[in-house]
């Protein structure tokens, strides 16, 4: 099994809306893309100083290599990413590993 973290930064001047926007379209995933086993995610919480942790964390498990691929390249992924991230996006970082 596959797990795919991505964590992201917003711009410092990003609206509220604008990351509930965010958080609606990745809610939608799991349900238009057969190949996500597990997913989970969410805003950051807070508990350390302000610009220490990334703001959104994004958090999904596929049966393979090839799984994980399809789900990167999906047109509702690359959609929810064209719409709803790159406007806001100051960083990301990501990692796959096996479970």
């Amino acid at each position: 099994m596959i797990r795919h973290i991505a964590a992201f930064r917003f711009n410092p001047t990003v609206s509220t809306e604008k990351i509930s926007d965010l958080e609606r379209a990745v809610a939608t995933l799991p349900d238009l893309i057969p190949v996500i086993k597990s997913f989970t995610h969410g805003p950051d919480l807070h508990f350390w100083p302000e610009g220490t942790n990334y703001d959104y964390v994004v958090v999904a498990d596929f049966d393979s290599e090839q799984d994980y691929r399809d789900y990167a390249i999906d047109t509702h992924h690359q959609e929810m990413i064209k719409k709803h991230l790159l406007p806001i996006l100051k960083e990301r970082a990501a990692i796959q590993f096996e479970i």
